[in-house]
C-alpha cells in the first residue's frame, strides 16, 4: 500500500505522496511511511530484516501514524502472492 509502481513488469517507484497528500496524511506521517518503504525495498534487505526494522519504527511512531505503518507490515507479512521488488 502507499507506493507507485510502473512499467512491465512491475517495479516500485516511491510513496504515492500525491495520494497521501490529498488523503490528508502529514509531512511528518509520509516520512515515517518512507522510512518504512526504505527499510522494504532496500537492497539486499530480506523481508525478514524489513519487518524487524518496521518493528523499531512502530515503537518510535507517533500514535497518528501507527495505525499505517501497521497496515503496511500487515500487508508486507501476510500477502499471499508476495509483493515487487
Amino acid at each position: 500500500p502507499y507506493v507507485i509502481c510502473s512499467g512491465h513488469p512491475s517495479e516500485p517507484h516511491g510513496l504515492n505522496s500525491v495520494g497521501l497528500r490529498r488523503a490528508g496524511f502529514t509531512l511528518e506521517q509520509m516520512n515515517v511511511l518512507k522510512e518504512c518503504y526504505r527499510a522494504i525495498y532496500r537492497e539486499g534487505n530480506l523481508i525478514a530484516d524489513a519487518l524487524a526494522e518496521i518493528d523499531g519504527i512502530l515503537e518510535r511512531a507517533d500514535e497518528s501514524v501507527r495505525p499505517y505503518v501497521e497496515h503496511m507490515r500487515k500487508f508486507v507479512a501476510e500477502s499471499p502472492r508476495g509483493i515487487i521488488r
